[in-house]
């Protein structure tokens, strides 16, 4: 599932799928001692160990069975009462759930609908279902004695959860007959059984997340034409599936659709399937992906599976590639696309922005390259892999949960200044590392634990934490010196002083790709064509805006750096700058340095589109801060005076930028 980001219009926002199934509380009705009238003003009828309820002038719907000693039951077709004749024609929720002594109950024909967990945990172990019932609700048979079940042709739909399979194998079904009418089978529906073969109706068009997950002795599945929609964890776990095949109807194949299938060896994608889930075939045993020619989303390149357009790597064959070469332009890892694999090596282009939960996962992986322009990296990316040292993209802010957990053989941890935040355990249980480097000036911030017990490092606390000359203090203020040794380096960072245009200000439609970083000393160039990013709306965005001839550095006065974006011809570039939007620049680390060599840290500025006014604060209302004003400009950069009337940007001594109305 990525995660909370979207490879352009290419990676689907998806996070990491795991199943999670409730089993609902027994909510019986308290059944009164009456007799055979009519009960709540007409409502309810008992009749014997039955209580019905009136859902029509000529209908019932079987309410609850009374009777807990009783070992069967027969519901009727049709029940008396006043005069009147009522059709039985639904099973109500829970109507016989828990009743463990039951081991036989027959329904009539008649019965529509069979509501939810009707017969949940019931000691029946055959049943047969009435060629009237069109719907069977979410847990309307788990955790019965059932080993066999056959769905006539009137049922249109199986809910989540129906013939969930419970954990005591006397209770799993080991028989499954479908017949064509039905269109649906829910969440789990066959969740945990010991079925060993299935065969899809040509009128099922969805088979819902995990609807057979975890069905150890499954071998063979026949897929229909017809079948449109396979969700998430369809067939999860199923360690025998040796042979599926997927319809030309397909166009949806959810998010970890075969995980962990290791007698799977090869799988075809049909021409119509417009979308695969991440992690979709992650730890199994597929290694061939057998495309139909005239698919137009998909290809396979090397025996690895992308988009059409190369953008997306989807998945390597899991078994017999241990080197991958990614192909050039590609810009997202899919959740899960190497995880279980046998990859040892990776080498991915320049153009990757993101990589997706579990990529690497599990795998034996000893080298890769990370790309700057990396800003996600999903939760669990590199977990239990053979890294030995991991310097994070600069423009990667957030390090995940897990990400670089279970790292035996991990040694080195270098964290750019634009990392400012660490989720709790993403380097947990990596007992062999040996120091960790923090570029920053400020620490990262390190995100509370879900548990008090949970912790960031599993090393000695003696094992250092190298930061900034100078900025020990940040780090004990985050906690860092809980879990490592504060130790400070022998240089400290370079830090800007202003820029122009100034922090807040709005910019015109058509802004100039230039902007002028300020320093207190004299500064030299490190990097002539810096790699400057312009995010919309949040740091964490594909780039806003790419130039074909890149960025270009200078020093102006000795102490001003000037990036700026220029066009073939020379001249500076612009970008459009829309209203309501807001706009980061950042410009990387290490772009200059001072006498002694100590280089900058990563600069953010950010900027609001024309005519947009959030952030304004009226000095009539509320005084930004306590510090001297040290500077006023209009929201066209120039220098004004304090009895100017309207929108002014304000900068104060104690670096504080804000923007205000004066009246």
């Amino acid at each position: 599932m990525f995660l909370i980001i979207i490879f352009y219009l290419y990676l689907q926002n998806r996070f990491l799928y795991y199943l999670k199934i409730k089993f609902y509380e027994a909510n019986h009705f308290n059944a009164l001692a009456c007799t055979s009238t009519s009960l709540f003003a007409q409502s309810q009828i008992k009749v014997g160990d039955f209580v019905y309820e009136v859902i029509s002038e000529k209908t019932v719907e079987l309410h609850e069975f009374t009777n807990t000693e009783a070992t069967k039951a027969d519901v009727p077709a049709t029940i008396q009462d006043g005069g009147k004749t009522y059709q039985v024609t639904v099973i109500g929720e829970s109507a016989f759930e828990n009743k463990n002594n039951l081991v036989s109950i027959t329904i009539p024909n008649g019965i529509i609908d069979i509501k939810k967990r009707a017969f949940r945990q019931t000691g029946i172990t055959a049943f047969e279902i009435p060629n009237t019932v069109k719907n069977i609700s979410d847990y309307a048979f788990d955790a019965t004695y059932l080993s066999s079940i056959e769905i006539p042709s009137s049922v249109e739909r199986i809910g989540a959860n129906a013939f969930f399979g419970y954990t005591d194998k006397n209770r799993q079904l080991k028989s499954v007959k479908l017949n064509e009418g039905l269109k649906y089978i829910g969440s789990a529906a066959f969740y945990n059984t010991q079925i060993t073969d299935i065969t899809i109706p040509a009128s099922v068009d969805s088979i819902d997340n995990s609807a057979f997950f975890k069905n150890a002795k499954l071998q063979t599945v026949k897929l229909q034409e017809g079948l449109k929609y396979i969700g998430d964890g369809a067939f999860k776990v199923c360690e025998t599936l040796s042979d599926i095949k997927l319809p030309s109807t397909l166009t949806y194949l959810g998010a970890q659709a075969f995980f962990m299938d290791r007698k799977l060896t090869s799988i075809n994608l049909p021409e119509n399937l417009k979308k695969i889930g991440g992690s979709a075939f992650s730890a199994s045993g597929i290694n061939i992906f057998d495309i139909a020619p005239n698919n137009a989303y998909f290809k396979v390149v090397s025996g690895c599976l992308y988009d059409k357009d190369n953008k997306v790597f989807y998945a390597v064959p899991m078994t017999g590639t241990t080197e991958v070469k990614v192909l050039d332009k590609t810009i997202g890892i899919m959740d899960g696309a190497f995880w279980g694999s046998q990859v040892t090596k990776v080498v991915l282009p320049e153009t990757i922005i993101g990589i997706g939960e579990d990529a690497f996962c599990e795998t034996p992986l000893a080298s890769i390259n990370l790309p700057k322009g990396i800003f996600y990296i999903g939760e669990e990316a590199f977990g239990c892999t053979n890294l030995t040292e991991v310097v994070v993209p600069e423009n990667t802010i957030h390090i995940l949960k897990r990400t670089f957990a279970k790292c035996p053989n991990l040694k080195k941890v270098t964290l750019p200044s634009g990392v400012k935040a660490l989720d709790t355990q993403a380097f947990i249980f990596s007992p062999a590392i040996e120091s960790v480097t923090c570029r920053g000036s400020v620490a990262p911030h390190l995100v509370p634990a879900y548990d008090v017990d949970e912790y960031q490092f599993s090393v000695a606390k003696t094992i250092p934490l190298y930061v900034p000359k100078g900025c020990t203090q940040s780090y004990k203020d985050e906690g860092w010196d809980s879990y490592l040794a504060i130790t400070e380096t022998s240089k400290g960072v370079l830090k800007h002083v202003s820029t122009n245009p100034i922090d807040s200000i709005s910019l015109q439609k058509n802004a100039t790709a230039t902007f002028e970083i300020n320093f207190d000393e004299e500064i030299t160039i490190i990097k002539n064509n810096p790699d400057v990013y312009i995010r919309e709306q949040s740091l964490q965005t594909p780039p806003y805006k790419t130039f074909d001839y890149g960025w270009n550095a200078r020093v102006d006065n000795k102490k001003t750096l000037v990036v700026y974006a220029a066009d073939a011809d020379g001249y500076t570039d612009t970008f459009i700058a829309k209203e309501g939007k807001g706009y980061y620049v950042v410009i990387p680390e290490g772009t200059v340095k001072n006498s002694v060599g100590e280089e900058n840290e990563q600069i953010v500025m950010f900027f609001y589109g024309p005519n947009t006014t959030s952030g304004i604060t009226n000095t009539q209302l509320n005084n930004a801060t306590n510090s001297a004003i040290v500077a006023r400009y209009n929201l066209q950069g120039q220098v004004v005076s304090s009895n100017q009337r309207g929108i002014q940007i304000i900068k104060y001594a104690d670096g504080t930028v804000r923007k205000v109305v004066i009246q």
